[in-house]
């Protein structure tokens, strides 16, 4: 609990001074002391939920994803051990997100470090997701609001190599073309209710256990009750709902926004994963692959839309209210689930990761 007020603390005072004064340096030295204080947290870590699965596939050099199995194939050629090989991929992702970011704003002091708070324990253990998830984000970010077609497809096909549950996510590419902006909330929910309807079936037939690399997906251990998995979703949709309400707002106000390039990127970005929220109450884990990886694209959205470039009262206003949100949903994500759950799979596995750090675990005495 004080590390969560800690962190919301440190998000919204140094956000706010990044955005009061606008400086590029002052920027680049607060997202190169981030940059430096994650990597010093991270890189320590000898613990998560898969390390030791990872560790099998290196040490015995399993076929898997073409990216992990070629950086295999590298790391053992040079003599370089499986942690050296996991120091390697934090590194990249943390520098993949930070670029991705810097996109759009050069506060990425504020967005990546709200992210990291609520998607920590993911982002340290799924290494070959989410190398794969920014590189495709990446790549969208070039086909959809750049138009460089050829390092788009570059980008799309290396984050599937990178892990082949990204391509389920291809789906964005006709849906943002072909679906309009100012109906594509509406859309999403109906599109939404199919992909429940397709989870359950595949859930209940042989078909989900013979498809390579998604069986574990449908797996009878990844069900939860309905209940249940409504409770874990609790953090994605109070961020969710919180970003509809400000935007259903925003567009009545300010109509014409909806031609704008930048918002409609985000927008439809952002409002995608709705399409696999009501699966995620059946199977925890496509709410863990496909809804809350996107939340790094919510703090972006809202902080673009509703806090840069608007006057002090207002920023001081959206950024209380946003750092509020990011607050109560790390709370149900690490806290909340103590009292009402069995168990706290998040907190646990935090504790874990923690506890494995020679670096961090001193926080924990």
């Amino acid at each position: 609990m004080t590390i969560i007020i800690i962190i919301c603390i440190i998000l919204f005072y140094v956000g706010q001074f990044i955005e009061y004064f606008p400086s590029k340096i002052v920027a680049y030295i607060f997202n190169s002391v981030l940059f430096i204080i994650l990597l010093y947290c991270f890189l320590d870590l000898t613990y998560t939920a898969d390390w030791d699965m990872y560790y099998y596939f290196y040490k015995y050099e399993v076929e898997t994803d073409i990216v992990f199995n070629n950086l295999t194939f590298v790391f053992k050629k040079i003599y370089l051990s499986y942690n050296d090989l996991y120091k390697f991929h934090i590194i990249v992702i943390v520098s993949l997100y930070f670029l991705l970011i810097s996109r759009f704003t050069k506060n990425i002091f504020f967005v990546f470090l709200a992210y990291i708070l609520l998607d920590n324990v993911h982002f340290l253990n799924q290494i070959r997701y989410y190398l794969g998830f920014p590189i495709l984000m990446i790549g969208y970010y070039l086909l959809f609001y750049k138009s460089k077609y050829f390092l788009s497809i570059l980008c799309i096909v290396l984050s599937i190599l990178c892990h082949s549950g990204l391509s389920f996510l291809l789906i964005l590419i006709p849906i943002y073309y072909f679906v309009p902006t100012k109906k594509y909330y509406i859309y999403t929910l109906m599109f939404s209710a199919i992909v429940f309807l397709i989870a359950l079936y595949l859930f209940n037939s042989t078909l989900g256990e013979i498809l390579k690399h998604y069986g574990s997906y449908f797996a009878k251990d990844n069900l939860s009750s309905f209940v249940g998995g409504l409770f874990n979703a609790i953090p994605y949709i109070l961020l969710l709902v919180f970003l509809y309400i400000e935007t259903f707002l925003l567009m009545k106000k300010n109509p014409e926004i909806v031609d704008n390039s930048e918002f409609k990127f985000l927008y439809k970005i952002s409002f995608f994963p709705v399409i696999f929220l009501p699966a995620s109450f059946l199977i925890q884990v496509i709410g863990h692959r496909y809804v809350m990886t996107f939340s790094v694209f919510w703090i972006l959205y809202y902080y673009i839309f509703f806090i840069k470039d608007q006057d002090s009262r207002v920023k001081l206003v959206k950024s209380t209210m946003l750092t509020a949100i990011v607050f109560i949903s790390a709370l149900f994500i690490y806290i909340i689930p103590d009292y009402v759950l069995s168990k706290n799979h998040f907190l646990k596995e935090f504790l874990n990761m923690v506890e494995s750090s020679d670096h961090l675990k001193g926080f924990l005495d």
